[in-house]
């Protein structure tokens, strides 16, 4: 998906429970840098998550919505 993203062409990323099974430090990290690379302009990127963390991080970037 990341590498996609960089051709800046219009895409939809769906994602289910990112990074579940990986420790809390690392999958807070990882999400985190994945969040921020799939945050373009000509880019929709639907996550859903139970972490709590996770949802969390939604509120430090305007871009990101909560549903």
């Amino acid at each position: 998906m990341i590498e996609v993203s960089k051709k800046q062409t219009p895409m939809i990323s769906l994602i289910d429970e990112i990074y579940k099974g990986t420790n809390a430090k690392d999958r807070i990290f990882a999400a985190k840098e994945t969040i921020r690379n799939l945050s373009k302009p000509y880019a929709v990127t639907l996550i859903t998550t139970h972490d709590f963390e996770l949802y969390s991080i939604a509120f430090c970037d305007i871009k990101i919505l909560q549903m």
